[in-house]
């Protein structure tokens, strides 16, 4: 399935998802657009509840570098996900225009009703930040101490 930028999931990233799904061994998908198509670029895998994993994902991307991280949650049925569109403010404006209109088409390929829910973060904190806002009690993550809000 192609975005309004044209931009399509490889057969093997559909793949992987579907896999991933079947087996619930998979926490963490990182998804990046190369060659103007959608791929896995790496996995992660569950190696404790989701806040012991969700605590980590900020390791997961480079500082200037968008890319779509499908986050499994511990939730019944566990094919549940959470989509994260990390689009740093520092990324390059092509790339923050392309990731922007194809996250719909990344959803659609892989099943929206696998999502829970999407959240866009600009930069590593904020993805620590908006799940736990936006799912509550799914997610508890211990924030750094000098976080402060404004």
């Amino acid at each position: 399935m192609s975005s309004v930028s044209g931009i399509a999931a490889t057969p093997e990233l559909v793949s992987a998802f579907a896999d991933a799904i079947r087996n619930d061994d998979v926490r963490v998908f990182k998804i990046s657009i190369v060659n103007e198509t959608l791929v896995n670029d790496q996995t992660w895998p569950k190696s404790g509840d989701l806040m012991h994993d969700f605590e980590r994902i900020q390791t997961y991307v480079e500082d200037n570098v968008p890319a779509y991280l499908l986050v499994r949650l511990d939730t019944t049925p566990t094919s549940e996900w959470l989509a994260i569109s990390y689009v740093p403010d520092t990324a390059k404006v092509r790339d923050k225009m392309l990731y922007a209109s194809t996250q719909s088409a990344l959803k659609k390929a892989l099943g929206d009703s696998r999502f829970k829910d999407s959240i866009f973060a600009t930069s590593k904190v904020s993805m620590l930040l908006s799940p736990r806002i936006s799912l509550g009690p799914l997610i508890k993550i211990a924030l750094p101490h000098n976080l402060v809000f404004h």
